[in-house]
């Protein structure tokens, strides 16, 4: 077990921090090794930490997710190899022309997938070969060389299909043809405990102890390339994975397009983490853009590989909590980032919220309040839904109260304009 040190303390973090968060936060130290992903609950303040060894690839147990990741922790490394699958004996060394590798920027996005491309119509062009919606199958056209954890190669292809709990099967071989076998991998049925199935090619052993379960982690902190330097960087992943979202496929069901499993929101706040406050994004029904919604590496200053002044990051967790993560330093020689927390309050609220210096727009007991600044200056007051349908209109002088009972649980926009401003806000009344 890796050494993680939780400090509490009540005095400013002043000797070592980039970013000094207010005084009362639960301060965290948590050190990440080459092998290990350091898994945060927030609610508990507990971590737990899984060694990243002795698996190869991973597929998504995601219900509408097709493809997986790879074990690049650990050196595993895969070829796409473009060849029809009847000519699976004959691939060799030679055919590692076309690498590919985990995403750098979507950290869901793994080696064995691709951008859904195709219409609802014929098929859907995916990571692992042709997906047709009709049978909800996909049949292999592309296959894939293999170096292993163990360093020793392989060769393999994937095919998805509905039956037996929506299972993968891979054909795998060794690179000479060796240890021929076919690994049958269900997707768990619901409820969804893990985002993934890990297997061992070596000896087709299907695997789950390398996250924990779904609903006991909030933050990842797991090794990181950016460029050829390795930092240990906080990434949010335990949310949906959603391909088919990301790849805008006109059309599609909207149930598919919500499906998946949503656990962690983030945004990142410009500003100085001791007073910076809660805009009020994290609200939306359907989660927001998976790029945008990763910590990553935007907490780190890469020039000076410390934690990025003025920069934090609002969360909101399973139970609709929101909290308040400041990274305040990290130290290359102990593979260490100290980061500080505290929940806020729920993730629906507005609290305070300023739009452009002008309007406060706070909520309570079914009223909406707006607070104009300019005490003098009459502006039109307009709330709509998103579809456009208009729910309230009236005026504003210095302070309106409007009864927002009959709006119900849902995102709304309030627009504010008069004859030299506009200002507009999304918020989630409740």
């Amino acid at each position: 077990m890796k050494n993680i040190i939780l400090i509490v303390i009540l005095f400013p973090i002043l000797t070592f921090a980039q970013n000094n968060p207010p005084t009362n936060y639960t301060v965290k130290n948590i050190i990440v090794e080459d092998t290990d992903h350091v898994y945060l609950n927030l609610n508990s303040n507990t971590t737990s930490v899984k060694s990243q060894t002795n698996w190869d690839i991973a597929l998504y147990n995601e219900s509408h997710e097709i493809g997986g990741t790879i074990n690049e922790t650990r050196g595993v490394r895969v070829w796409r190899v473009f060849k029809d699958t009847t000519q699976f004996n004959s691939l060799t060394i030679a055919d590692t022309i076309t690498s590919v590798s985990n995403s750098a920027d979507m950290f869901y996005y793994g080696a064995l997938d691709t951008m859904y491309t195709g219409t609802l119509q014929t098929k859907f062009n995916i990571g692992i070969g042709d997906f047709f919606q009709s049978s909800l199958v996909t049949v292999p056209t592309k296959m894939y060389i293999i170096k292993r954890e163990d360093n020793q190669y392989g060769k393999l292809f994937i095919s998805y299909s509905k039956d037996n709990n929506r299972s993968f099967i891979i054909k795998y071989a060794d690179i000479n043809n060796a240890n021929l076998r076919y690994i049958t991998v269900p997707k768990q049925s619901s409820p969804l405990s893990r985002h993934y199935k890990y297997i061992r090619l070596q000896d087709g052993s299907i695997l789950n102890d390398f996250e924990p379960a779904i609903n006991d982690w909030d933050i990842v902190f797991r090794k990181y390339k950016v460029g050829s330097t390795t930092y240990p960087i906080g990434v949010l992943t335990n949310n949906a994975h959603n391909l088919i979202r990301l790849s805008n496929i006109t059309g599609f069901p909207e149930g598919y397009l919500e499906g998946g499993v949503v656990k962690t929101e983030a945004y990142e706040a410009i500003g100085d983490p001791s007073t910076v406050q809660y805009n009020g994004s994290l609200n939306s029904s359907t989660p927001i853009s998976r790029n945008n919604n990763q910590i990553g590496e935007k907490w780190l200053n890469t020039s000076n590989t410390n934690a990025a002044s003025g920069r934090s990051f609002f969360l909101k967790d399973k139970n609709n909590k929101l909290w308040h993560l400041v990274f305040t330093s990290y130290d290359a020689v102990s593979k260490s980032v100290n980061i500080a927390f505290q929940q806020k309050g729920s993730a629906s609220m507005i609290s305070s919220q300023t739009v452009s210096n002008n309007y406060n727009l706070t909520q309570s007991q079914n009223k909406l309040h707006i607070e104009s600044q300019d005490d003098n200056l009459e502006s039109n007051v307009e709330i709509f839904d998103l579809t456009g349908r208009t729910l309230y209109q009236g005026k504003l002088m210095s302070k309106l109260a409007i009864d927002c009972s009959s709006f119900g649980n849902k995102i709304v926009v309030v627009q504010i304009k008069n004859d030299s401003k506009f200002f507009t806000s999304k918020f989630f009344v409740h």
